[in-house]
């Protein structure tokens, strides 16, 4: 795999994306560019034609960046590059967050002052995350008997 560095004008939309961005979305994509770099490159086809990374291009191009980031898949046909932009966006959203974690990347970045705008969160939500409270499972305690309880193997007391 190489990445290409090609004009933002020679990149075109797939207009067959089935993934729809939001304003919102490209704001929030365009906050992590600016806070981060272009550190994911769009998939684009032998056409020029973006297959993964539409909201990159268009949060790119509201940010006024000349050259992007590319790499460019020659390998597949025109129905596996349909499938993989599906497939692309798909699987992301089988993920999750782990909340105990999250929190305390959040309190630690809120500590140092990092701008939290360009994590991809509002405010709200990360506000609701810093107050957090894990909830505790309530453990089932097996129920005492007054007889001990001798391991049948080595013959200790349990």
């Amino acid at each position: 795999m190489e990445i290409e560095y090609i004009d933002q004008s020679e990149l075109h939309l797939n207009d067959d994306n089935v993934n729809v961005h939001s304003t919102k979305s490209i704001e929030k994509i365009a906050k992590s560019i600016e806070a981060f770099g272009f550190k994911n490159p769009i998939i684009i086809d032998k056409n020029n034609i973006v297959i993964a990374g539409n909201g990159r291009l268009e949060a790119a191009r509201k940010l006024k960046i000349d050259k992007i980031p590319c790499i460019r898949v020659d390998d597949l046909t025109d129905e596996q590059l349909k499938a993989f932009a599906i497939a692309d966006n798909r699987v992301a959203e089988e993920s999750f967050f782990d909340s105990d974690k999250l929190k305390t990347v959040f309190e630690e970045l809120e500590e140092i002052n990092f701008d939290m705008d360009s994590l991809g969160f509002d405010s709200d939500e990360i506000e609701n995350m810093l107050n957090f409270e894990p909830e505790l499972e309530e453990v089932e305690q097996p129920e005492s008997t007054s007889e001990p309880k001798v391991c049948p193997h080595c013959g200790e007391l349990l």
